[in-house]
Parts: C-alpha cells; structure tokens; sequence
C-alpha cells in the first residue's frame, strides 16, 4: 500500500528532531512505503500530517495539515513561538518549532500509537536504538522500517 505524499507538504531545509539533524532529507522514518509522519513548512507554523496503523494494510490519518481528526488528539497552536503541539491526554505526541527555514522538534512520544520512537530535546530512541547529535544530508528517510 503506498500512500502519496501531500500536494501542500513543504519539507523543511533542515529538521532537527531530538537532537538530530536532516538536511534536505525526505522523510524523518517510513514504514515500508508509508510517511506516518509529515512536517512541512506553514505561513507562521509547522503543518502536520499523521497516520496510525489501523491493521497490516491499512493507515489512517488522525491529522491532516495540522487538523486534528481523531477526538482523542488535541493541538495546541501558539503563533508567538511559532510552535504547534499535537498531544493525547497528557501526553506530548510531538511538539514541532517553525524558525525560518528549519524545525525544531523536542518532544516527540508515538509511543501511545504503537509505534516504539521517542525523545527529547537530548537523545532519540527508535525501538532499542538511541540516537544523539547525528546528521544526516541528502534525500531518503533517516530510518525505514520493514512492514
């Protein structure tokens, strides 16, 4: 199942998620050929698209340029930071920072929808993998993972 990317997403020159670097990277992670998770450049905020696994072949989106589609989600947009955070009750799913040309994401937690990436302003962790200070240059996805 492929499911295209949106005509409006802008990527970023540079993502910068929990320590880690993307210059003119693709994608931050694909799940076979799926992009779960988009951020692209807005007029004054980061816009976010979003999609959980409902079974082995079907996605579903739960945000669409940064509209929340899921009741359980609630997004928090505040113009003067320039920041949009997309949380699950108490829980921070990602909290993304618009500065120009990059963005900045400190907060990151996916785990509440099934999928094992996390982090903070310090360290990323993927799975059982921990990842702090890298970059990355070029096209593609920082991680894949098989379906």
């Amino acid at each position: 199942m492929k499911i295209d990317i949106p005509l409006e997403y802008q990527p970023f020159e540079r993502l910068i998620i929990c320590s880690n670097v993307l210059i003119g990277a693709g994608v931050f992670f694909k799940v076979g050929e799926i992009e779960p998770l988009l951020i692209g450049k807005g007029l004054k905020l980061p816009t976010i698209w979003l999609r959980v696994r409902a079974n082995k072949n079907n996605w579903i989106p739960v945000v669409e340029r940064s509209i929340i589609l899921n009741p359980q989600l609630e997004i928090i947009n505040d113009i003067v930071t320039s920041t949009t955070t997309i949380k699950m009750k108490d829980i921070v799913i990602i909290q993304a920072q618009q500065k120009n040309f990059e963005c900045i994401i400190n907060k990151l937690d996916l785990r509440p929808l099934g999928l094992n990436i996390f982090g903070d302003e310090n360290l990323l962790e993927v799975g059982a993998g921990k990842f702090k200070g890298n970059t990355m240059k070029g096209g593609g996805a920082f991680f894949g993972f098989d379906e």
